[in-house]
């Protein structure tokens, strides 16, 4: 479906418009700028979830480490249940990671 708009263009936006114009191609170039725009909004939006949760586990691990280091987990499966919890608590299971998986 096409639609016709009405915008106010910024200085810079216009002489690009004018280009496209000489060009015959304004519409078709205005069209990809913006769902290409769109696109990357909303995979910039799901790189940092996913960056507030790489930290948010990257955190859990430091302190799991530093627990090991000072001998407070000392047996495997102990170590293993802590691992577990990090990753149950941080998971890549949301929006952020099919948002993702489309690009």
């Amino acid at each position: 479906m096409r639609a016709t708009i009405s915008a106010t263009l910024t200085e810079e936006a216009y002489k690009v418009y004018k280009e496209w114009s000489r060009e015959r191609k304004a519409s078709d170039e205005i069209s990809r700028a913006m769902t290409q725009s769109f696109a990357r909004e909303n995979l910039l939006e799901a790189i940092k979830k996913q960056r507030d949760i790489y930290r948010a586990r990257s955190g859990r691990f430091n302190r799991l480490y530093d627990e090991i280091d000072a001998g407070l987990h000392q047996d495997a499966a102990t170590i293993q249940k802590q691992i577990e919890y990090i990753f149950q608590k941080h998971p890549f299971d949301g929006e952020e990671q099919k948002t993702l998986e489309e690009f």
